[in-house]
């Protein structure tokens, strides 16, 4: 985790340091094109949303689709075998998430969401609700616009990582408490553009994030955690 640790903040560094990028963008101002800036104003807040963006998309994401997917598929096998989730049919199918009782999303899975609607409710009798893997178990916490990934793999971004393990009861509860910190930071900038310019993240707050957070985050691929047959075992509710 140390060496991680280090490069999240050798890449604060290296953008702050590093001017190049400035001058790419005041060239291409200058290159007669129109409609294009005169300045390249990258504010100080900026440049922490940034930061935040890449260390999420390149150092965090990776790390969390390494740890994800052996919990994600060993709690898949706990229903599979407790709960027949891969041969479930209407009527008589999980419709509530067992440790939290919300309900699973099922117009996530099997094209589901494009059965047409009964009165502008969803034709339940007409959805496909058998789950095949673990890939469309973890779909079932998810919005039914955040479950397009087709593996824990690049087509599972950001979101859809922090979503799992925020909305899965087999995670620690300091992971689940650190994903969720930061997907409401990452949902701060994409979501509410207002107030990227307006110091969405004081220095404290940025310095809390960098060295707590992501940190909880990136111990994910630490060997501490890299234990997967002793992984957090479903709990006894589950069956």
């Amino acid at each position: 985790m140390g060496d991680m640790h280090k490069h999240i903040f050798e890449l604060k560094k290296h953008w702050e340091e590093n001017k190049e990028l400035e001058a790419v963008i005041v060239d291409m101002s200058n290159d007669g094109a129109p409609n294009q800036v005169t300045k390249p104003d990258i504010e100080e807040d900026q440049r922490r949303w940034l930061i935040i963006s890449l260390c999420l998309h390149n150092v965090v994401s990776p790390a969390l689709r390494t740890y994800v997917r052996p919990i994600v598929e060993a709690e898949y096998k706990t229903f599979k075998k407790s709960h027949k989730i891969d041969a479930q049919q209407f009527p008589n199918y999980l419709k509530k998430y067992p440790p939290t009782k919300k309900d699973m999303n099922f117009e996530s899975i099997n094209n589901n969401k494009h059965v047409l609607k009964v009165n502008r409710k969803p034709d339940l009798a007409n959805f496909d609700f058998r789950i095949k893997d673990a890939v469309d178990f973890s779909k079932l916490f998810m919005q039914t616009h955040m479950a397009h990934y087709t593996g824990f793999d690049d087509t599972c971004d950001q979101s859809a990582l922090l979503g799992i393990i925020a909305n899965m009861d087999s995670f620690p509860q300091l992971l689940k408490a650190a994903a969720d910190k930061c997907y409401c930071q990452r949902t701060e900038y994409y979501f509410k553009p207002k107030n990227r310019g307006t110091k969405p993240m004081g220095s404290r707050k940025f310095h809390r994030l960098g060295h707590s957070q992501v940190p909880d985050l990136l111990s994910a691929n630490d060997s501490s955690y890299q234990e997967h047959d002793n992984a957090p075992s479903p709990r006894s509710s589950y069956s």
